[in-house]
């Protein structure tokens, strides 16, 4: 630590323009401070000094890390520049400018562009703005940055973006290319020339260039260009607190979309934007706040492609930063710098749910749109129902459908190792982890779980992260974890057999266990999971007890599709394989579970006769967040409307809702 801070020091000497460079301030205590962009107190959400303290020693830690060799110098400034490579080399530089390298991050970001193709760029000066991922730091390098570029390249820079801005570039064809060649490859304007930027249509993409369409042309004064951005932009929260995020919960794209609200906050001067952008910074947070077990990932996500992954992906990185935890746990992730450069701070609600000061257990259920909600009626009803169990020790998380998604984990379970570490129990059944497969039919009651599939030649995989060894105790398996115990009940399935792991995973991961149960030769597989913890048994040996005590698993006499599990504590959970879609038929203690029920629509609703922790209702618009004695309410309004009628693509598809230029929603609330 003391050559940490003496590096600082010297940094401050050797950097004296940083008190006046308008971003960062060295302190007496050798620690950097990054000023944020001024945002109104209307938009902030409360914060405390020791929050302030412990987000500036984090985001220092990260600082040094990703700037600094072993001996204190400044290591490279990264450099990729073609295509959407500006995504590491951006936030790079920009890091390296907070943390005193000044010129050495100052140089990389006026670098020229490096297109595809010589031509890519010609329309706006030679400044990239087509690739999404590159938009995302045009925008925070223009708008935090501008006053350190050269007079030149600023002035480039500025022209650039008032000729992209004319007209709405994703609905203006490419100056070189005019139209869309189908027999090209990639992603660039050769293939889309009916366009002028990166116009796919992921959640996090559609952010990135929407964002930077909004506020270039807020500054350029391109009104038109603006108020259709403004439609986008309102349209997608109004998804967001409406029928959900389409992307939700990505392991590997949840910062991603996070990044460029954070840029419509900190730069928007419309506060009807800037309003909207934290709503919907204050919905990524608790989604994320929500999933968060020791600032690991837990339950089921969208878009998930790293399912052996400790930590679940980069989004837990990113998140870190507000969430906290241990310094040891602390990874690098690009997009950390679009959050220490923020002035956005989460509720202190939210910050609270993410570190599970609310009574505990308690049991919160939710659901998913299509992803594409965009589309002519995808937004009639949910497609994801999901079950998230938020444990003393643990946080265990499944998801169902009515059909196979193939970037989907369905399934994820964290609890506690030593005072401040986790394990991940991950289960699915073979091939591909993150893949929720047709057929699987996963049935979840607060802490017990039962997955039926019809029999083929596919066995169920379960992954420890952190190492464990399952037991057969008469008849069931079981696994201790420190306070997080575990009792699995196999369906006509093998033995659990330990597996080596391929050669690669066994690289990134060397503590990851891995056991596969091969199926049998009856009509259905698969398996039912109980979980018990310390506070509803005094030991391990007791929960055995109170396992083989109970029923267990019990097939119905006149139907081979339906189960029932009897818990420990006689919860009763009866489960039929649904032989038309893959949602289960499921009865709790003789209640059948109605997908069809609008109650079963709610965004967020906490279960049992408790106050509520969270709860956001279907096309309702109000979210409410209780948590370590904070009270968090957000509404998002859009009715009573006239003036420009709104694109049918950003807005719900059934009711043909205007936009009132005035004022398109109700501001939020705040109770602290």
């Amino acid at each position: 630590m003391m050559r940490f801070l003496t590096c600082l020091l010297l940094c401050f000497v050797m950097n004296s323009a940083l008190i006046a460079n308008e971003l960062t301030r060295v302190d007496e205590d050798g620690l950097i401070t990054i000023i944020p962009p001024e945002v109104p107190e209307a938009f902030r959400n409360p914060s405390t000094s020791e929050f302030e303290a412990d987000f500036r020693r984090r985001y220092n830690l990260l600082l040094n890390s990703w700037t600094r060799n072993e001996d204190g110098s400044w290591n490279r400034v990264d450099q990729r520049r073609f295509f959407e490579s500006e995504k590491w080399s951006y936030p790079h530089a920009m890091l390296h400018v907070l943390a005193g390298n000044v010129e050495g991050g100052m140089r990389v970001l006026q670098l020229p562009d490096q297109p595809q193709n010589p031509r890519d760029h010609d329309h706006t000066l030679g400044i990239d703005l087509w690739a999404a991922f590159t938009l995302k730091g045009q925008v925070r390098k223009f708008f935090q940055f501008r006053h350190l570029m050269e007079a030149e390249y600023r002035e480039r820079m500025t022209r650039a973006i008032d000729l992209w801005t004319q007209s709405h570039p994703r609905h203006t064809p490419h100056p070189i290319y005019e139209r869309y060649n189908p027999r090209e490859q990639g992603w660039g304007p050769n293939r889309f020339g009916n366009r002028q930027l990166d116009g796919r249509r992921t959640d996090n993409l559609f952010a990135m260039s929407t964002a930077a369409v909004y506020l270039f042309a807020e500054y350029s004064g391109n009104e038109e260009t603006r108020q259709r951005a403004k439609s986008e932009i309102l349209g997608y929260v109004w998804a967001l607190y409406n029928i959900g995020h389409g992307e939700w919960d990505s392991t590997a794209y949840h910062h991603h979309v996070f990044a460029p609200y954070l840029g419509l906050y900190d730069f928007a001067q419309d506060p009807e934007v800037r309003m909207a952008a934290k709503l919907a910074l204050d919905h990524f947070s608790t989604a994320i706040a929500l999933k968060s077990h020791r600032t690991t990932f837990a339950g089921a996500s969208k878009r998930d492609y790293h399912p052996t992954s400790i930590q679940g992906g980069e989004a837990m990185r990113v998140f870190w930063m507000y969430f906290g935890g241990p310094d040891e746990i602390m990874q690098r992730e690009h997009t950390q710098l679009f959050v220490m450069a923020s002035g956005y701070r989460p509720p202190p609600a939210v910050l609270a749910l993410a570190n599970r000061e609310i009574d505990l257990p308690v049991e919160i259920r939710a659901t998913k749109p299509t992803y594409e909600n965009w589309h002519e009626g995808r937004s009639d009803r949910p497609r994801n129902f999901e079950t998230l169990m938020l444990g003393r020790t643990y946080t265990a998380g499944s998801v169902v459908s009515p059909g196979p998604d193939g970037d989907l984990h369905p399934f994820r379970i964290v609890f506690d190792r030593g005072e401040t570490a986790t394990n991940t129990l991950t289960i699915n059944s073979e091939p591909f982890m993150q893949r929720k497969h047709a057929g699987d039919q996963v049935a979840q009651r607060e802490n017990v779980m039962v997955w039926l599939r019809e029999t083929k030649e596919r066995p169920f995989r379960f992954l420890l992260a952190e190492g464990g060894a399952w037991e057969q105790k008469d008849g069931v398996w079981f696994l201790e974890g420190d306070d997080t115990w575990f009792a699995l009940r196999l369906l006509n399935l093998g033995d659990l057999v330990e597996t080596p792991l391929d050669q690669r995973e066994a690289r990134r991961f060397p503590n990851m266990v891995s056991w596969l149960a091969e199926p049998g030769e009856g009509p259905v597989t698969g398996f039912a999971l109980e979980i018990g913890e310390r506070g509803d048994f005094d030991s391990f040996e007791a929960f055995v007890r109170a396992v083989h005590a109970a029923d267990g698993l019990v097939p119905d006499a006149e139907n081979v599709n339906r189960f029932s599990y009897t818990s420990t504590d006689g919860r009763v959970l009866t489960v039929e394989r649904n032989t038309e879609n893959d949602l289960p038929i499921i009865h709790e203690d003789g209640v059948l579970r109605d997908w069809d029920d609008p109650a079963e629509w709610a965004l967020w609703r906490t279960m049992g006769d408790r106050e509520p922790v969270i709860s956001l209702g279907w096309k309702e618009g109000d979210l409410d967040v209780r948590a370590g004695g904070h009270h968090f309410q957000a509404r998002f309004r859009l009715e009573d409307f006239a003036g420009t009628e709104v694109r049918r693509e950003d807005l719900e598809r059934e009711r043909n809702l205007r936009l009132n230029r005035e004022s398109g929603f109700e501001n939020l609330e705040m109770k602290d």
